[in-house]
């Protein structure tokens, strides 16, 4: 096989997810799965968003999303408001206690972003990074 640019990338992301997982486990983070990371941190730098923004941002569909925020909202991560100028827009925004692990959520992040690059020199980490966004930009034609 040439080319298994996607078989690794398939492999690396099975490493993160367990990482994440293990994590989440060892800090007593419960009922938070990897994939509730992207809504988290995107809540992290802009603290409300409307459902659809929340969507796009983390590349899912509307009703995924919604799953993921329903499941955050229970753990009273996240709560979800009407928006007041259009009634069919959900506002989310982070609780108190979402607000309590943005620390905690940054170091397992840069801890993951550390084992991904231990083996890499700063140079070929981001040139790695470079070209896996370009490789992802070739689906979003």
């Amino acid at each position: 096989m040439k080319h298994c640019i996607v078989a690794l990338s398939s492999t690396l992301h099975r490493f993160a997810r367990e990482f994440l997982e293990r994590q989440l486990k060892e800090n007593g983070l419960k009922g938070i799965v990897p994939s509730h990371g992207d809504i988290l941190a995107s809540l992290y730098q802009k603290q409300t968003l409307t459902m659809q923004e929340l969507a796009g941002r983390i590349n899912r569909t509307k009703a995924t999303t919604t799953v993921l925020v329903d499941k955050l909202e229970k753990l009273e991560l996240v709560s979800r408001v009407k928006s007041e100028k259009d009634s069919r827009v959900y506002l989310v925004s982070l609780t108190e206690k979402g607000k309590s692990y943005e620390q905690l959520f940054n170091q397992i992040a840069e801890n993951m972003n550390s084992r991904v690059m231990n083996n890499l020199t700063e140079d070929e980490a981001n040139l790695l990074e470079n070209l896996l966004t370009r490789a992802i930009s070739g689906f979003n034609k």
